[in-house]
């Protein structure tokens, strides 16, 4: 049992990296660490359209002091 469940989580590992390296290659990774502000409007405004968030969301409520950068 405990030998299926390690070949298991060498083969999740696996999975992380190969999803890790798509996501990579497809440029879906922001490489600064910045978020666009006009990108994260674009975001909330579209989630409140569908309903999924109220009107009125400020995004600087997804913000975190001194983690977030912001570009635009």
């Amino acid at each position: 049992l405990v030998g299926e469940q390690l070949r298991g989580a060498a083969r999740q590992a696996d999975d992380v990296e190969k999803s890790y390296d798509f996501l990579q290659r497809g440029k879906f990774l922001e490489p600064t660490g910045k978020v666009s502000r006009g990108k994260l409007s674009a975001l909330v405004g579209a989630l409140q359209e569908l309903g999924d968030i109220p009107a009125g969301f400020e995004i600087e409520r997804l913000i975190l002091p001194g983690l977030t950068q912001l570009s635009d």
